[in-house]
């Protein structure tokens, strides 16, 4: 956690992925030039997978609890197996 004028900054908490111009897949990181990519939002940051990976965020979201943060949260039925 960084302190900057009367702000704290933590860091872990910021997905820098989103942050950046280039849009690239979540899981593959490839790039809105190389394959089409879906945006989606999640606990109030958005993302992006592509075409590819898709079958894997709706048949095997728990499998991507480390690259969103709180998916660990979401019960398993909630999702499409």
């Amino acid at each position: 956690m960084v302190y900057f004028e009367n702000y704290f900054i933590n860091f872990a908490q910021i997905n820098f992925n989103t942050m950046t111009k280039e849009k690239k897949c979540l899981i593959c990181q490839t790039t809105d030039d190389q394959l089409p990519l879906l945006n989606f939002d999640f606990k109030g940051q958005q993302y992006h997978i592509c075409s590819q990976h898709i079958p894997v965020l709706i048949h095997q979201a728990g499998t991507l609890s480390s690259l969103l943060p709180g998916l660990e949260e979401v019960d398993e039925t909630e999702t499409f197996n």
